[in-house]
């Protein structure tokens, strides 16, 4: 999470918490322990939605690059997702059913074989030749 999330949800919880004057000192530990608890799970959000979007196959400029660990380099060898969607260094996808596809600038491909856009997050429909 960047500090510019963590700062807005500590002034909201901080906010929140100012507007309600605790009864007595467990009413204070429970508003205490809310505030951690709803920042420990903005953290978390922050953190996996990062690493779905680092590890990755994606078409930049006509060439198939991967994206791993926040590191691009050009792939180099065909790459089997945990799904069974293959992608080819040219960027021809085969899913695990046997339909093909051409992936087109901007778009990507999960570990997991998951086809998004740079406008659309998924694309479930997706047309195969």
């Amino acid at each position: 999470m960047g500090g510019v999330e963590v700062l807005i949800s500590w002034h909201l919880c901080s906010h929140v918490a100012r507007q309600q004057k605790p009864k007595n000192q467990k009413d204070k530990k429970m508003k205490k322990l809310i505030a951690t608890a709803f920042v420990a799970a903005l953290s978390l959000v922050s953190v996996m939605a990062g690493d779905m979007m680092t590890d990755c196959v994606m078409m930049k400029d006509g060439k198939m690059m991967v994206m791993k660990d926040g590191k691009s380099m050009m792939m180099d060898k065909t790459m089997t997702m945990t799904n069974g969607t293959k992608v080819m260094t040219d960027g021809k996808v085969m899913m695990a059913d046997g339909k093909t596809a051409m992936m087109k600038d901007g778009e990507m491909i999960s570990m997991e074989g998951k086809m998004m856009s740079p406008e659309k997050p998924e694309r479930p429909g997706d047309k195969t030749e």
